[in-house]
């Protein structure tokens, strides 16, 4: 009997580890872009720009945002989701900050998240984003700098394509 129910323990335990390892998060593909650019003028950047993450992982796609770099070093993001139609309905986001640039690095530190679309969930996701933007500072590489469009690859890897809106 305590054979059995030591197996059975075993089991349970197997189970539940294979659960958590099926719910590891998604592996972002690597971004196989060149670096092309040195050190960057500050100034490219000063627009507003429509973003596109070109390896996104489960859920990113279905993101649209758009990035604006001031000549004083603020930087205003939007995003939103595509589809209204989950769950969770529409949200959007607006996050101000600040940036800089450093060579060819661009690094953006959040200040303040706000909800910007009525939806109560996707509040108490920015509450929880706001709770953590000391976690929210990042940097990335300029691999691709001209007029009307730069990619930059952030040190977690995430490739975005930032189009200027004319």
């Amino acid at each position: 009997m305590k054979t059995m129910k030591n197996g059975a323990v075993l089991i349970l335990v197997v189970l539940l580890l294979a659960a958590c390892a099926s719910l590891s998060p998604p592996k972002r593909a690597a971004y196989t872009g060149q670096d092309q650019v040195g050190a960057v003028d500050a100034n490219m950047l000063i627009g507003s720009w429509n973003g596109e993450i070109l390896n996104p992982i489960e859920g990113e796609q279905d993101t649209v945002y758009k990035i604006e770099y001031r000549a004083d070093g603020t930087v205003t993001s939007y995003s939103r989701t595509k589809d209204s139609s989950g769950v969770m309905g529409p949200m959007e986001f607006e996050i101000t900050g600040t940036w800089k640039v450093d060579g060819e690095l661009v690094t953006q530190t959040a200040e303040e998240i706000r909800e910007v679309s009525g939806n109560k969930l996707a509040a108490m996701v920015a509450s929880m984003m706001g709770s953590m933007k000391e976690k929210m500072t990042g940097t990335a590489n300029i691999y691709e700098a001209s007029a009307d469009r730069i990619v930059l690859v952030a040190d977690e890897g995430q490739a975005q394509a930032l189009t200027r809106i004319k």
